[in-house]
């Protein structure tokens, strides 16, 4: 746990100051009507982090289908939106991608 914190500050610290701020308002708002490339390199940046890890996707899956999973959360959930983008980046992928308790 620690260490997913401290890299997380890492990525964080090394994207850029207005990011490390980034709600999950922001992100819904770039994804709808900002630059949805620079959602999409937050969202794939974050979901490096803790692939394999936090989360487990199967074989094949695209950054793509990360980024519409996190969209979906997004709008589905906005009561949750004030809450830091890399956290509730990680609960959609923990939700959907499941890593086996095996």
């Amino acid at each position: 746990m620690l260490k997913s914190t401290l890299v997380v500050a890492s990525l964080l610290a090394s994207i850029s100051v207005s990011a490390q701020a980034m709600s999950g308002n922001v992100l819904y708002d770039q994804m709808k009507r900002g630059s949805r490339a620079q959602a999409m390199a937050y969202v794939e940046a974050v979901a490096d982090v803790f692939y394999g890890n936090k989360f487990c996707p199967p074989e094949g899956t695209t950054v793509g289908q990360i980024y519409d999973l996190v969209e979906k959360n997004l709008r589905d959930y906005p009561q949750y939106r004030q809450l830091e983008a890399w956290s509730l980046i990680l609960v959609s992928l923990e939700k959907y991608y499941p890593c086996s308790t095996k």
